[in-house]
């Protein structure tokens, strides 16, 4: 049987901790957030990351990542070569998690905030030369948290964009929605409900229909109608323009961010 390892209490890590069923033990440099995991769960609170490594064989890195270039000595001290380890230490590539925990047994995880939920959209990938058993158990630990998706690491950016940071793009338009029918007279709090609901409603029509948005959008919308004029709107205001921006944005900035890692890395 499996013994789990979790490094860095936090929202992430917590939440995907608790979907897990192993026996295994928590570290924090927080102890309290430490007890609060391990509470009502099987793992144990230990007071070393040395402890944390020495008594796990699966690890989840779920530290910030401008937090690892300072752990990952004592990691490697703790035997960290001859582990298996899952991060999701954003913008942390596996090539650089393998430089420095000695081991290509990695595989990382860029999930959502929704994780905590059971509803994440997470990206997962593996290091080139990690061992496939490494990520199929993977993808069964991911799916306990919601959807996943296998991919390539270098478009990693683009669903961080897509993704990660799109929850909150997300939640931005319906409260501006939600805003929008305040001004008409609805109460804020009913009105985001109905924008919500609304939302949910747009996806399950995407996933049981069959067809493509445009072919949607038309079909919500008739000659001289409501929908024509709002949508009109839309487009003045350039919305598609505004989204596409603020994904090439969010991209390159994971990108940034990536190199900005890989160096204080090796300047470590």
């Amino acid at each position: 049987m499996r013994r789990v390892g979790i490094i860095g209490c936090g929202v992430m890590g917590s939440a995907i901790a608790r979907t897990l069923h192993d026996k295994g033990v928590v570290y924090d440099v927080d102890p309290e957030r430490a007890r609060a995991l391990a509470k009502g769960t099987k793992f144990n609170v230990v007071e070393t990351l040395e402890a944390a490594v020495k008594e796990s064989d699966l690890l989840l890195l779920a530290v910030k990542p401008q937090t690892l270039p300072s752990i990952y000595p004592a990691l490697v001290q703790a035997g960290s070569k001859d582990k298996r380890w899952i991060s999701i230490a954003a913008g942390v590539s596996t090539l650089t998690l393998a430089e420095n925990l000695g081991t290509t047994e990695i595989v990382r995880f860029m999930p959502n905030i929704a994780a905590r939920y059971g509803y994440s959209v997470t990206a997962v990938a593996a290091h080139r030369e990690a061992r496939a058993e490494l990520l199929e158990e993977a993808k069964r630990i991911a799916l306990g948290f919601g959807h996943v998706h296998v991919l390539d690491e270098r478009l990693f950016d683009g669903f961080t964009a897509i993704s990660g940071s799109a929850v909150a793009f997300i939640i931005k338009f319906l409260d501006s929605l939600a805003q929008g029918g305040t001004d008409e007279g609805i109460a804020y709090p009913l009105s985001l409900t109905i924008a919500t609901q609304t939302a949910e409603s747009a996806v399950t029509l995407i996933k049981e229909s069959g067809l493509q948005p445009q072919d949607l959008i038309s079909r919500v919308s008739s000659a001289g109608g409501t929908t024509v004029e709002g949508i009109k709107a839309l487009i003045d205001g350039n919305l598609q323009a505004t989204v596409g921006d603020a994904v090439k944005k969010t991209a390159q900035r994971s990108r940034e961010l990536e190199k900005e890692a890989a160096n204080h890395t090796k300047r470590k």
